[in-house]
């Protein structure tokens, strides 16, 4: 990919290829009270973000 030959950190290209792209990052996830029980429901809230045009 045309992005690697450019002279940055990997943070950097994490964050330029997140720029181009559509994406989806779980932020915050809801669950269970104790450290060892299995909750019986999980809830998760999904950030997405859709290119202009898509």
């Amino acid at each position: 990919e045309n992005l690697s030959r450019l002279p940055l950190g990997e943070h950097d290209l994490l964050a330029l290829r997140a720029t181009t792209r559509n994406t989806a990052v779980p932020t915050i996830i809801h669950g269970g009270h104790r450290i060892n029980v299995i909750p019986g429901e999980v809830i998760c809230d999904v950030d997405g973000r859709v290119l202009p045009g898509q």
